[in-house]
């Protein structure tokens, strides 16, 4: 909780108050739909919803923006795939079918529905190119960026630490952004976390 993240984090509050920033609280199970009748002004979410977009056609022009950089790039990392316990039977076989999926499925599926680039190199060009198709130029140039930034920060709590590290941030950080609690709450607010995180090490 450094001078320049407590500075994002008032800025963050300001666009709240005025409205060019969509407030805590709003309904995340309709966001797409929300975003695309003009009912909230952005929303925090991943290039997979160009996909949908692609579908539902919105009258609203829209973009897609990475994460504001300080001197270092850096980018979030949640990471999804497919995969196999190491005890599962039949490996050999199992091992054909994920790679037929990781490869010749996402040239076939990706065109249509590209929510997000495949880690396998040779099917990247289907994303893409559906893409650069629809004129996502925004999203394609984003994930791009995103995929060739090598510091990358995680995004959730482990599971030991996850449940009492949330709820201390479902307790501080809507206020925080409401401006119901003053910003000097961020260094209490982390400090408990990391107390979770000592006493559960």
């Amino acid at each position: 909780m450094d001078t320049t993240y407590t500075d994002g984090v008032r800025k963050v509050a300001a666009g709240i108050k005025s409205g060019a920033v969509a407030p805590p609280g709003y309904d995340i199970s309709n966001q797409q739909a929300l975003f695309a009748a003009g009912q909230i002004p952005m929303l925090w979410s991943g290039q997979w919803l160009a996909a949908g977009f692609l579908t539902d056609k919105p009258k609203i022009k829209y973009g897609f923006a990475p994460l504001p950089q300080q001197t270092k790039p850096a980018i979030l990392y949640d990471a999804v795939g497919i995969c196999t316990p190491s005890y599962t039977q039949n490996a050999d076989a199992t091992f054909k079918v994920l790679k037929y999926l990781d490869s010749t499925v996402w040239t076939k599926v990706l065109p249509d529905s590209p929510v997000a680039a495949p880690a396998y190199l040779s099917a990247q060009s289907a994303y893409y190119g559906a893409l650069d198709k629809a004129g996502l130029t925004t999203v394609e140039s984003t994930v791009k960026a995103g995929l060739n930034t090598p510091t990358t920060i995680g995004v959730r709590f482990t599971t030991q630490w996850a449940s009492q590290s949330n709820d201390l941030i479902t307790a501080y950080w809507p206020d925080l952004l409401n401006g119901k609690k003053p910003l000097s709450d961020l260094q209490t607010m982390t400090g408990k976390i990391n107390d979770v995180i000592k006493s559960n090490g």
